[in-house]
């Protein structure tokens, strides 16, 4: 990802990243995206990412209309959803929201013991 921040801003581009929380402490994916941002805002760049981890889900660093959730319906199919379908209160703690299913696309976890 070291050479995505080298280049941004250079050249019009879009960069796909899957998990780009997997190995990487939160703290750096944050610093990672907000220096992506940074360096983006004079150029055509974009970065289009998936994550699991849910503390990268705040209205700091993203528009809600950036952000957008996935989950899997009856029929296993994955279906998107916009947070900005969603009316956001201010200074509502969107973390605490999300956990506690009322975006959707939380696991649903079924006792089998």
């Amino acid at each position: 990802m070291l050479p995505m921040l080298f280049t941004v801003g250079k050249n019009a581009c879009v960069y796909f990243v899957d998990e780009i929380d997997r190995s990487l402490h939160t703290k750096l994916s944050q610093f990672l995206l907000r220096e992506f941002a940074f360096h983006a805002e004079d150029g055509d760049s974009q970065i289009i990412f998936t994550a699991h981890d849910v503390n990268l889900i705040n209205l700091r660093d993203f528009r809600q209309d950036e952000i957008w959730f996935i989950e899997k319906n009856g029929l296993g199919e994955s279906v998107l959803k916009p947070f900005s379908d969603f009316q956001i209160k201010e200074g509502q703690d969107t973390l605490k929201a999300y956990l506690s299913g009322r975006f959707g696309a939380v696991p649903m976890i079924r006792e089998v013991f």
